[in-house]
């Protein structure tokens, strides 16, 4: 079965253990810090103490572990579920929206890199 999910993704993703603020796009200003656990150039999966709202559009902002320039990518929260393997958190999965040429390469290349 996860055989059958990986075949189905779109993008490779990569194991990724940084941290990330997801910033929803509302009238509020209001931060959420949160951990990510892997990345592809289609989106990444993050644990957070709070459960985003899914369908939600926001922005994830985080530094790629290579790099120490910061990446602001419009996003939208595809799928959330409490997390059995972390206590007290969520676990969301982050869509990202079209994105600029510049930040794509960013992500491919990562992924290149760290996939192998």
């Amino acid at each position: 079965m996860i055989s059958d999910l990986n075949e189905r993704r779109k993008y490779k993703r990569v194991k990724g253990f940084f941290q990330a603020t997801l910033v929803p796009n509302s009238d509020f200003v209001v931060e959420f810090s949160c951990d990510a656990r892997d990345i592809s150039e289609g989106g990444i999966k993050i644990v957070i103490a709070a459960e985003p709202l899914k369908g939600h559009e926001v922005d994830i902002i985080f530094k790629l572990p290579d790099s120490s320039a910061p990446l602001k990518i419009p996003s939208e929260v595809a799928w959330t579920r409490s997390s059995d393997k972390y206590k007290n958190k969520y676990e969301a999965g982050i869509r990202f929206l079209p994105l600029s040429v510049a930040t794509r390469k960013r992500l491919q290349d990562y992924v290149i890199i760290h996939g192998k």
